[in-house]
């Protein structure tokens, strides 16, 4: 959608139509536009911090590995690795500073599902679990969740 579309101003101007009066007009269309990019700013970010929930509710596809009642995994779209699976659980957290003592049995149960989806890949020669955590770790979708790698000797360089 584009910044100037039409349907969202006719939106924001019936919202303070109240104050227009009150308020010039440049300065109106002024705060109008901020509100219109602050709008789209947040679609997008949330829609990214959405994403993995939406892949675990089949509202978007991807390439199931393996589920329980408290994870998803899936291939990962853009493999660093030959096998390259993203392990999700259900329970939204957004990184791992958010583990607490409420919710850290989920991440002994992710590790319990690496070591299945290890067997069940027959990844006898070995994997790499890595999780991202906040902007310095890299961390692009704001829903914690742990990378399965293997399939070929991964480099020492960030082990």
């Amino acid at each position: 959608k584009s910044v100037t579309d039409v349907s969202s101003v006719t939106s924001i101007t019936l919202i303070f139509s109240p104050f227009l009066s009150s308020i010039d007009s440049t300065i109106f269309l002024t705060i109008s536009f901020i509100v219109l990019i602050l709008f789209y700013y947040f679609s997008i970010v949330f829609h990214i911090a959405f994403l993995f929930c939406k892949i675990i509710a089949g509202e978007i596809p991807s390439t199931k590995v393996y589920e329980d009642e408290y994870v998803y995994a899936f291939n990962d779209i853009n493999p660093q690795a030959p096998v390259h699976v993203l392990i999700v659980p259900k329970t939204h957290i957004d990184s791992a500073k958010d583990f607490n003592e409420e919710n850290s049995e989920i991440a002994s149960h992710i590790f319990l599902a690496a070591s299945k989806i290890a067997k069940q890949l027959n990844l006898n020669d070995g994997f790499r679990i890595v999780t991202n955590s906040g902007e310095f770790g890299c961390q692009t979708v704001h829903h914690i969740h742990f990378h399965l790698l293997s399939g070929r000797q991964l480099s020492a360089e960030m082990a």
